[in-house]
């Protein structure tokens, strides 16, 4: 996982503070209390980490950015210092396209970018060319739910951070976050790689298909059976029997209503007369609709006449308000005017021959004057004869609305007359055809669920196959991980080399190590005695604990490298030597930088390190790029992480 951090841009109140990284080896050192682990945390809290709130931090920080490279990627994380939950990430690739997007530290509903993409950590996955890793929540259970895989469940292994160096291994004695971190380990070793993690993702969604399914058919045929149908044929005999009966009823429905219209044709005489009524009324009311488009806009076009007269009234007066006007500064650049010198009839100001008034223009514009007075009378006159016209039109409407409303009453009136004779019938028919109609669309709903189980059960037994199929792929692929074992006893050696390098105490050369495949924690083995093995939870010191963790950290990504295993390729430290004391202890000190410097120089040459400690120890090979920075809390030539603050 190539990744490179380029540079850390904190936004304070009075300044903006840039840190620059090497592409090996960044090494911040100094007093307490000047920020140097406000640093990695604040790199941290761009990848989406918490933030520790120092009095430095929380009163002056605004916001951070960090400026990474990732594969092809140019990456730009940006977060706000104070109650964020969310970072602002920026990226442009190899052909100089550009993209940005607000990302939620949780996933959300709906993908923020792409189709997979919903979260922060998704997005890093997308950066280095992975799908969103998802594992078995539960590692007995062939049938357990996927879980997401973080990027945060990785950077534990490429940041150790001060508070948890002596006190936690890679939060291994967490219940909740051990899980994570033993996915963590089997991801990286080749136990899981990106294809188990699609096959798993694929069947874990049909596995979650044929749960909803199944137990969507149990509760369809407990349904039909309170329904008293227990086959497809009892339904299907059910609806040719409502059938029969509806066409009875709609029979019957047709007679009636026949026979009521020809009963009742005393009555066309005034259904024409409304129908007339009716068609007239439209044709007034379009009448009056188009009256009132008319008069508004001829209104809105004197308003705009009227506005023209104004503005050409206004040109004329400031025509003859700058006529002849001496500027005794040039209003452009404020240089002083020559006197006038009117023997060329040159402008004293442009130098040229002005123009002769042109008495056309005037006479023009009394013209355009006139022109606009007359067409404003104009549109005044029409305006106020389609006011009159609307008016006469509105009592017309009014005259055909009554007409037509009396009309109705006598219609009505006589038809309730009739109506009395025929309307218990007919309302007994429609009750029997509306009962008829809501018995046969349940019944043809009863059919639809019948060809709906059909269906599933066909969809069911075609998933059932394509389960096997993935379950069978997996386990292939899971047979084909042969160099997880291979990758594990690499990491073993390696860590048992960086035990011995560094002089570790307690460790000899005869001693070996040995990594539980379930637990993924490594024991040290004296002499390869198996009852005398020791690890981290009982290595004994602070200083111990925390060199037991740096080793670790440095064994597991010399093996990465080694091997082309996915892990970042940078570790930050935060003070390997805490707890450690370099004077007296000098040569456990200088054994362990002399070790890293050792792997930057050769099997880690592409591994970025950070590291932040109390003292600066040197490398003696000129070939390592390392950047160095000593921090004090005051003095104005080592100046703090934010350089103006001086705390309380």
């Amino acid at each position: 996982m190539k990744i490179r951090l380029l540079t850390l841009t904190l936004q304070c109140k009075l300044s903006k503070e840039v840190i620059f990284f090497s592409h090996q080896i960044s090494f911040f050192h100094g007093q307490i209390s000047a920020g140097k682990s406000s640093i990695v945390r604040l790199i941290d809290f761009c990848l989406g980490g918490s933030l520790e709130t120092t009095p430095a931090i929380a009163s002056e920080l605004v916001s951070v950015g960090l400026a990474a490279s990732i594969n092809e990627y140019d990456v730009l994380f940006e977060r706000e210092a104070k109650k964020s939950n969310q970072i602002q990430v920026t990226w442009k690739d190899n052909n100089n396209v550009n993209a940005s997007v607000l990302a939620p530290l949780q996933p959300t509903e709906q993908a923020i970018w792409g189709n997979n993409i919903y979260n922060f950590s998704d997005l890093i996955f997308y950066f280095l060319g992975l799908n969103p890793l998802k594992v078995r929540k539960s590692k007995t259970e062939s049938q357990s739910p996927l879980v997401r895989l973080s990027f945060r469940d990785i950077m534990w292994y490429c940041y150790l951070d001060q508070d948890n160096l002596d006190s936690s291994f890679y939060r291994m004695e967490d219940s909740f976050r051990k899980l994570k971190s033993c996915d963590v380990m089997r991801f990286v070793m080749g136990y899981y790689n990106e294809i188990l993690n699609n096959l798993e993702t694929k069947l874990a969604e049909i596995q979650k298909q044929l749960s909803g399914k199944s137990e969507a058919i149990i509760q369809i045929k407990e349904f039909l059976k309170k329904l008293n149908y227990n086959s497809e044929t009892e339904v299907t005999k059910e609806i040719d029997s409502v059938r029969g009966e509806l066409d009875l009823a709609r029979s019957e429905q047709a007679r009636v209503r026949e026979q009521y219209r020809i009963e009742t044709h005393f009555a066309d005489r005034l259904r024409e007369q409304l129908r007339q009524l009716n068609e007239q009324l439209d044709n007034d009311k379009q009448v009056l609709v188009d009256l009132r488009e008319r008069i508004e806009e001829e209104t809105s076009l004197k308003a705009e006449l009227v506005s023209a007269k104004f503005k050409l009234a206004q040109t004329e007066s400031a025509s003859s308000i700058l006529h002849g006007i001496f500027f005794e500064f040039c209003p452009a650049c404020r240089t002083p005017t020559n006197d006038p010198d009117s023997s060329n009839n040159l402008c004293y100001l442009c130098g040229k021959h002005p123009d002769p008034v042109d008495n056309q223009s005037i006479n023009q514009s009394e013209i355009v004057r006139r022109d606009l007075i007359s067409r404003i009378n104009e549109l005044e006159g029409s305006i106020n004869r389609h006011i009159k016209s609307a008016e006469q039109q509105k009592e017309i409407v009014r005259y055909i609305e009554q007409e037509k409303n009396r009309l109705d009453a006598q219609l009505t009136e006589e038809l309730n007359h009739y109506d009395s004779a025929f309307l218990a019938h007919f309302r007994e028919i429609e009750r029997l055809i509306a009962t008829c109609e809501e018995r046969l669309r349940g019944l043809e709903k009863i059919t639809g669920i019948t060809e709906t189980i059909n269906e599933t059960e066909r969809a069911i037994a075609q998933l059932r196959v394509e389960e096997k199929q993935l379950q069978q792929q997996i386990q292939e692929e899971q047979s084909n991980l042969n160099n997880a074992d291979q990758n594990i006893a690499c990491l073993e050696n390696n860590f048992l080399e960086a035990l011995l390098a560094v002089g570790i105490p307690g460790v000899e050369d005869n001693y070996e190590v040995k990594i539980n495949r379930k637990t993924w924690i490594p024991y040290i083995l004296p002499a390869g005695d198996e009852a005398l093995k020791w690890s981290f939870k009982n290595a004994g010191s602070g200083g111990k604990k925390s060199l037991f963790n740096v080793c670790y950290a440095l064994a597991l990504h010399k093996t990465a490298s080694e091997n082309n295993l996915p892990l970042p390729n940078f570790l930050i430290i935060d003070t390997p030597m805490k707890n450690i004391g370099e004077d007296v202890n000098q040569n456990i000190f200088t054994s362990f930088y002399n070790y890293l410097y050792n792997l930057a120089e050769n099997s880690l040459a592409t591994t970025q390190f950070i590291i932040i400690d109390k003292e600066y120890f040197p490398p003696s090979s000129p070939e390592i790029n390392i950047i160095t920075r000593f921090m004090t809390p005051k003095d104005e030539n080592y100046p703090p992480l934010i350089r103006y603050y001086r705390g309380a």
